[in-house]
């Protein structure tokens, strides 16, 4: 028997033909799209006055000889037309425009990077998170992997700050370049809007036309008329929708899925938590004037280079270097970037007479863990010494190591495995009433390396503001 293919335009809404449909798949949408109002049904079991609430909500529109379908629930279409085997064409009018030139400037823990990846695996989608899980932090890799103007949608007015400051940490937009709209500010961004959901209901055919991408922050905050009546106005490809949890008040969190997409992925707790307040520290912040025309990821090498060498910087971790060993003779641990800034820093240092010493270990036969050749045992001196080493060797040899003081002579961002042998080092050895103390640079004026530094912080357990200024604790 002959089926006639279906055309879905996809656009705003999703279009289909009323006529030809198969009768079974008719049926499944209106079961799924047409559903009893919750307020109603709990008034009505509790006898209270029902008024004008309608018994039924529902989410399927006709138009002429066509329905019109919530642009999120295409995944779940395409699914039931392939359960009851109705041939399909998707024919997409979205709105794209060209590739904006935004990059990210940071790095995503791995269990954020798997929530990214889900993300951009679908056109439409809703994140699923905790609070302090790094929801916006994965929204704001998205919107530099998909490289569209964006509009951000707030139901309130107290996430703004967080936005912007983290807008202008990751992406280096400045706030005054991202738009607004909220409270009588008309302004639309080159990159980014951010839009107060009560503002951008009533003003939303200003915007329209100009919005490649649109993320809806708090879905389960936000009133089911910014769902229903205000989200089927764009016609943008990607939407995001970001949620602290899948249950609304009002019962209606199958509006959230319909509207702005299925759940693509949901953060554990156990994973967000993982890392955050591991390194139980004394952290001394410095921060340094280091300053390097950084723009992107590819300038990465070249800046370190230069860090490695800048006189200024090195001279204030040698002093922090010398004082140090002056309250104390045991050995501290210089976290390097390698030989190079070893030299450098070592000079500095052995010019004030301190003794330097570079561990180094073997590297495994074929790069990998298995048969590694065994790590030396830390020097034993009796004058002030400075032990250098590099991330990979700490990682690979904690154990044979340890140490009261820790200096990070090299911005890094604390990967698990690394954190884990910072915390083994202070570990080993020494007595639980030790104090263990690091001392951190903060590079505030390159963007990237004081991401990193609030991302030390997370291991830390303590706020980069509190770290920065301890008056605030």
């Amino acid at each position: 028997m002959f089926v006639k293919v279906l055309n879905i335009l996809v656009a705003e809404w999703i279009k289909i033909p009323a006529e030809g449909l198969s009768p079974l798949l008719e049926r499944k949408l209106h079961e799924r799209l047409v559903f009893t109002n919750p307020d109603y049904e709990m008034r009505h079991n509790r006898g209270e006055w029902i008024g004008n609430i309608p018994p039924q909500i529902s989410c399927l529109r006709q138009k002429g000889r066509h329905y019109l379908l919530p642009r999120g629930f295409l995944d779940q279409f395409v699914d039931l037309c392939k359960k009851f085997q109705q041939p399909y064409r998707i024919v997409d009018r979205r709105r794209t425009f060209e590739p904006l030139p935004i990059e990210f400037h940071g790095e995503l823990k791995s269990y954020q990077q798997d929530a990214a990846e889900a993300v951009l695996d679908h056109d439409c989608g809703t994140l699923v998170g905790g609070h302090k899980s790094g929801k916006t932090v994965i929204a704001l890799y998205t919107i530099a992997q998909r490289r569209q103007p964006t509009l951000i949608l707030l139901p309130k007015l107290d996430l703004l700050e967080g936005w912007l400051t983290k807008i202008e940490n990751f992406l280096q937009i400045p706030s005054s370049e991202v738009g607004m709209f909220s409270t009588g500010v008309h302004q639309i961004g080159k990159y980014i809007t951010i839009g107060h959901t009560g503002e951008v209901i009533r003003y939303w055919r200003k915007l329209w036309e100009h919005v490649g991408y649109l993320i809806v922050d708090e879905c389960q905050r936000c009133p089911s008329k910014i769902l229903t009546n205000l989200i089927p106005n764009f016609d943008c490809r990607y939407i995001l929708g970001l949620t602290n949890t899948t249950q609304r008040k009002d019962r209606l969190s199958r509006l959230v899925y319909y509207y702005v997409g299925d759940v693509v992925y949901t953060i554990n707790d156990k994973d967000a938590r993982e890392g955050r307040g591991i390194i139980h520290a004394h952290v001394v912040t410095r921060q340094t004037d280091f300053e390097y025309p950084y723009s992107s990821r590819a300038d990465y090498p070249t800046m370190l280079q230069a860090l490695m060498k800048d006189e200024k910087r090195n001279r204030i971790i040698a002093d922090d270097i010398e004082a140090e060993l002056q309250k104390s003779p045991h050995p501290l641990i210089v976290l390097s970037g390698g030989e190079e800034q070893e030299d450098t820093l070592g000079g500095e240092l052995r010019r004030r007479g301190i003794s330097v010493f570079q561990y180094r270990a073997a590297e495994p036969e074929g790069g990998g863990d298995t048969d590694s050749p065994p790590c030396p045992q830390m020097p034993v001196s009796e004058a002030p010494q400075a032990v250098f080493v590099t991330a990979q060797t700490l990682t690979r040899c904690s154990q044979a190591l340890s140490s009261k003081t820790l200096v990070l002579a090299v911005p890094l961002y604390f990967r698990k495995n690394l954190a884990l042998a910072i915390r083994d080092l202070f570990q080993n050895g020494s007595s639980p009433e030790s104090k263990f103390k690091i001392y951190d640079y903060v590079d505030h004026k390159i963007g990237l390396l004081e991401n990193f530094f609030r991302m030390r912080s997370y291991n830390y357990g303590v706020h980069p503001d509190v770290l920065l200024n301890p008056s605030l604790n």
